[in-house]
């Protein structure tokens, strides 16, 4: 395999060792052979590239094992809390996503964040090696088909990091391996610790508690393609894609500005009457056009909601077909058609896909 001819051919191979059909290039980009986002942005069809993602997610055996691995704890009742995937070299301790340089929810992305950080500092503490910590994407580079994402979007692995330790090349000294297998550890046992520690012991995040949650936000991956197959995420539409268009602001509700938490009273109202008893929503709907502090604070009870925007297409059966026409004031330049969506029971609309059409 590549780790074996690493060490009696080339000590700077990075591929598996897997022959190519029709090609004299061997070998696949482990790391980029993996089922997420699969030979998309930052990984290449040409078998002779050293970022070559394979035919086929899973096409090699070295990953195939490992997400056979995974199945088989998960299904055998093991709760995978964490998974590193340990690189050379420059100082980074990143999380998803690599394919896309959006976040993942922020309930995730906190933890990921929080305890990465927690890692990174004990890692430094040893030898005072500071480590960037974020995203893949946003850190180093986007990578699209990495074993990271897809511990975390398809394993539901949250604590799922990729590291890149000491070294300012690829060939760094023998005198490195004592140190960088200290700092490594380090890092790694501050990091599970933390992880545990937010999701057993309820370990405030910083950002509103341990199980930390942001109930509005953006899918991502949207689940919406161009025609040529290019992702589409919800940052790159414009709102004026959404009174149209149900698979948008269903992916997209931040961007459509159409969340739940986005219309709701509040509860206590924080208004009082003149004689400083407490005034709730549900008693002071006629004070609303005189008041601008009623309609704030009580936008369900004043119907001073965001727009209710107009269904443009629903769901019949499972599936969803809408065609969308270009806006004058949206950015995009052709028109969109979005079909595909795909309703299951207890998940309601789960997919869409939007196509370029001529």
């Amino acid at each position: 395999d590549g780790y074996e001819y690493s060490h009696t051919n080339d000590n700077l191979w990075r591929k598996s060792r897997k022959s190519n059909a029709g090609s004299s290039c061997v070998g696949t980009d482990l790391n980029r052979n993996f089922d997420v986002q699969h030979c998309r942005e930052g990984a290449s069809t040409n078998p002779c590239s050293e970022t070559y993602c394979g035919v086929t997610p899973w096409d090699n055996v070295e990953t195939a094992n490992q997400r056979d691995y995974f199945q088989s704890l998960q299904s055998s009742g093991v709760n995978i809390l964490a998974a590193v995937d340990v690189h050379a070299k420059g100082l980074m301790w990143m999380s998803p996503y690599g394919y896309t340089r959006s976040l993942p929810p922020a309930k995730d992305y906190d933890r990921m964040t929080y305890c990465g950080q927690k890692g990174a500092d004990a890692f430094a503490a040893l030898y005072g090696n500071t480590m960037a910590v974020g995203s893949i994407a946003n850190v180093i580079y986007v990578v699209s088909g990495g074993s990271k994402d897809w511990a975390y979007e398809k394993a539901g692995v949250v604590y799922s990091w990729g590291l890149e330790v000491r070294g300012s090349s690829f060939q760094p000294p023998e005198s490195n391996i004592i140190p960088s297998n200290l700092e490594n550890f380090a890092g790694m046992v501050a990091a599970i610790e933390c992880a545990y520690a937010v999701e057993f012991e309820d370990e405030d995040t910083g950002n509103g508690g341990g199980d930390n949650q942001d109930d509005c936000v953006d899918l991502v991956p949207s689940g919406l393609q161009w025609s040529d197959g290019a992702a589409v995420e919800c940052e790159e539409l414009g709102v004026a894609y959404c009174p149209e268009y149900e698979a948008v602001r269903e992916r997209c509700p931040k961007l459509c500005g159409v969340c739940e938490t986005d219309c709701q009273d509040k509860d206590p109202s924080g208004l009082t009457y003149t004689n400083g008893r407490p005034a709730p929503c549900n008693e002071i709907e006629r004070y609303c056009s005189s008041y601008e502090s009623v309609r704030e604070a009580c936008p369900a009870t004043c119907g001073n909601c965001p727009e209710d925007f107009s269904t443009a297409g629903k769901l019949e059966g499972d599936m969803l077909a809408i065609r969308i026409e270009r806006l004058d004031n949206a950015e995009e330049s052709v028109p969109v058609a979005v079909y595909g969506a795909m309703a299951v029971a207890g998940l309601g609309f789960v997919g869409a896909i939007a196509a370029l059409v001529a």
